[in-house]
């Protein structure tokens, strides 16, 4: 079950991460129906207002920001991109990243990467009403676009809509719910907000920021740290912080854009917030939790020592072993098999390259049988040798090369954690191997 969990948990990031805003199920009241709507009742519902109509000063547009929320889909945050007409007495929350977990094939896209999410249209009044009592907290950024951008934003979030625009393929780093708002106002503001970001370092890097806004979750956070290779762990821009909604909010705060009289203006015109949530505020930085990793580990690797010195002359702590070497074996089996299946038929690339699955390996699942023989009756061949080795040493030598070639520090808290573990099985074949010799491992076929 630890396993599972821990599996779940990571694969969580493929769905739920940066934002992703789970569809309303029938007759939720929240965010209103998927389709444009009005908050005033001037129009009429499934129309689209002012779609392809021309430039007016009565057009808005506000960036709609909410906070963190319970579940670990709404950990990162989302925003939405708010258009009101007030002529039509119209305002609209054009979301991206929306999913449903009962659309069709969801689980099989879900495991594999091959997500399909969409945009969609909610009423305002009502988003607004739901994230409130979501205790979700709500910042709204009047932004001072002139009419033409606000017509060619209009007209870019309405072609969006379209059935044969509106899907497309969820990457929860590169192109989620707030890329997505992020691309639309870069392109309507004439790539302004990416000159004004790309070349700008960051304040961390997509672990770090995944692994601050969940740490409220140990288990996730642990499945997470697990899951994500080496591609998360570079430096960001400040344009590549931008799949966090909040730092969409934080970036377009600080941008001035040429004003109607030739003179720089600040983007955001008028900002306010709607609701302050009763909750804990957002971390500035992730947890520092390598020590707790690490005094699992040794601990872990304590009794496993602890059982290995009296395994020989008391039944009760050869059994301990026994199940400890098979429980640790499958455990990490199965982690790693989920990690290599990743890594490897799937789309989730930013699990490739991961340390992880040379600390935790797949051949745990084959360590664990022979373990168990191994501390029974059966008298030890080459071939047991082999499988243990096949299991004991890949820990060493992942940790070697990432030492070595820098690639440590995203794996750190995991290799806190495995690395005593693998050392006290190791000795605990020494200590065994010493007071029974018939337990040695032959390194020569008989």
């Amino acid at each position: 079950m630890i396993a599972l969990r821990i599996a779940v948990a990571g694969l969580a990031l493929a769905a739920a991460a940066a934002g992703a805003q789970r569809a309303p199920a029938a007759g939720n009241p929240s965010p209103g129906a998927a389709v444009p709507a009005t908050s005033l009742g001037a129009a009429a519902p499934g129309t689209s207002p002012g779609a392809g109509g021309s430039a007016d000063s009565s057009v808005t547009v506000d960036l709609l920001t909410i906070g963190q929320g319970d579940f670990v889909f709404e950990k990162f945050g989302h925003n939405a991109i708010v258009i009101t007409d007030r002529v039509a007495r119209t305002s609209v929350a054009y979301n991206w990243g929306v999913f449903d977990f009962n659309q069709p094939n969801f689980l099989g896209r879900f495991l594999t990467g091959d997500t399909k999410y969409w945009v969609a249209a909610f009423d305002t009044r009502a988003s607004i009403e739901y994230y409130k009592q979501s205790n979700r907290t709500l910042e709204l950024q009047r932004l001072a676009l002139t009419p033409a951008q606000v017509l060619a934003l209009r007209n870019l979030a309405e072609r969006n809509l379209l059935e044969e625009n509106k899907y497309y393929r969820y990457d929860y780093f590169r192109d989620n719910c707030s890329t997505r708002v992020r691309d639309l106002l870069d392109q309507v503001l004439g790539g302004a907000l990416r000159r004004a970001t790309e070349g700008t370092p960051g304040t961390g890097s997509f672990r770090t920021h995944v692994q601050r806004l969940i740490a409220e979750s140990p288990a996730t956070y642990a499945g997470i740290t697990i899951a994500l290779g080496r591609r998360a762990d570079s430096t960001l821009s400040q344009w590549d912080e931008m799949f966090i909604p909040m730092k969409v909010r934080d970036r377009v705060r600080e941008l001035r854009v040429m004003g109607p009289e030739g003179k720089l203006v600040p983007l955001v015109a008028v900002e306010q917030v709607l609701f302050t949530a009763t909750r804990e505020p957002e971390r500035a930085a992730p947890p520092q939790w390598t020590g707790y990793f690490f005094a699992i580990g040794a601990l872990l690797a304590a009794l496993v020592l602890a059982a290995a010195r009296t395994a020989p002359a008391s039944g009760g702590a050869r059994l301990a072993l026994r199940l400890a070497g098979t429980g640790w074996g499958l455990l990490a089996g199965c982690i790693g098999v989920v990690l290599l299946l990743a890594a490897t038929v799937t789309r989730h690339v930013y699990w490739q390259q991961d340390v992880s699955l040379a600390l935790l390996p797949p051949t745990g699942l084959l360590f664990a049988p022979l373990w168990w023989r191994w501390l029974g009756k059966h008298r030890p061949g080459l071939p047991t040798t082999i499988g243990l080795a096949a299991f004991l040493l890949p820990p060493v030598f992942g940790t070697a090369a990432a030492f070595l070639d820098g690639g440590w520090h995203g794996a750190l808290p995991v290799i806190a954690l495995t690395l005593p573990v693998h050392a006290a099985f190791v000795a605990a074949i020494t200590l065994v191997a010493a007071r029974e010799p018939a337990r040695a491992l032959r390194f020569k076929a008989a």
